[in-house]
């Protein structure tokens, strides 16, 4: 079978953020590319590549930029989130712009640079599970919210947890840069290497599906969690998090994986994801992931703009 081919793009001479952790995940994910594929498969696959911000366990105060758990800092006349029907979110954490604009990381994805994004999820438990926030149901998504504040922390209060609600044990974080790719199933990895239309058998026999390639990408993140990140491809546990976002997002229903959700997909991002946690005493499902993503848009860069949900598990 001869794969299509298009007009072969100039190999990606830099990675996408200077930083020498980043230089050295590029060319490990670039020396896997060439071990595995053709030239120009590889560089086109190398061409999607984007950078992103992995949050690990910060070493002191002031390298912190992001929280997972404990009481939001919140401003004066902040109202504490509720999904109406089935009560008050859970505090999941913070992303500290202020901190991250400070910090030269890039996180692949336009954000506000002064303020917080404060996250709140309806985990279950107020009202024993009887609510569950899923895209299959868009108005359940108002058990998710990722709220922009201006105000910097130091400006604010600590707030508990309305009556019922559990708080989460509280960590902080520093970024490290690193490179991120789409995972195998992503519609937009299809759509590079013109195989929209393809069936799955068919999909899966192309070289960039091969199974030396993905084990070995498989091998970089084994025994790397949890996985808290800002920003880049999403590390899904059941497809692409975008097709579920664009499925909330389009008011009608329409069969999954569509060409109009598809299309409606290109236009989410991720933005924040937050990892089942032992260390938080965060499980979400049977050791799954919360998605926030971002929707393009023409909103000055101090706005966050339309923000949607998801959560996958094992």
């Amino acid at each position: 079978m001869s794969w299509f081919r298009r007009r072969k793009p100039d190999p990606p001479a830099t990675p996408p953020s200077v930083s020498p952790t980043t230089v050295k995940d590029f060319k490990t994910l670039t020396n896997i590319a060439r071990a595995h594929l053709d030239a120009d498969i590889a560089d086109r696959w190398l061409a999607m590549l984007k950078p992103a911000i992995r949050l690990v366990s910060a070493n002191d105060a002031g390298s912190v930029v992001a929280r997972l758990g404990g009481r939001p800092v919140i401003p004066a006349g902040f109202e504490w989130p509720v999904w109406e029907g089935s009560g008050p979110l859970s505090f999941i954490g913070e992303v500290d712009l202020d901190a991250l604009a400070g910090a030269d990381l890039d996180p692949g994805i336009e954000l506000p640079p002064r303020g917080r994004l404060l996250a709140f999820y309806f985990d279950g438990s107020y009202n024993n599970f009887d609510s569950v926030v899923g895209t299959w149901a868009r108005e359940t998504l108002a058990g998710a919210r990722l709220i922009h504040v201006t105000e910097p922390r130091t400006s604010g209060h600590p707030a508990a947890a309305p009556e019922g609600v559990d708080e989460y044990g509280e960590q902080s974080f520093s970024g490290r840069q690193i490179v991120t790719h789409p995972g195998w199933e992503h519609h937009l990895l299809r759509a590079e290497f013109g195989a929209e239309d393809w069936d799955f058998q068919t999909w899966r026999a192309h070289p960039i599906q091969g199974k030396a390639f993905n084990e070995a990408l498989f091998a970089l993140d084994e025994g790397d969690s949890p996985r808290h990140q800002i920003g880049g491809w999403a590390d899904p546990a059941q497809g692409p998090v975008e097709l579920e976002a664009a499925q909330a997002a389009i008011a009608e229903d329409i069969p999954f994986g569509s060409p109009t959700q598809i299309a409606e997909a290109t236009a989410w991002h991720l933005l924040l994801q937050v990892d089942s946690d032992d260390d938080s005493q965060m499980m979400w499902g049977d050791v799954g992931s919360l998605y926030w993503l971002r929707r393009d848009s023409d909103l000055a860069v101090s706005e966050l703009g339309q923000v949607s949900f998801t959560w996958q598990c094992g």
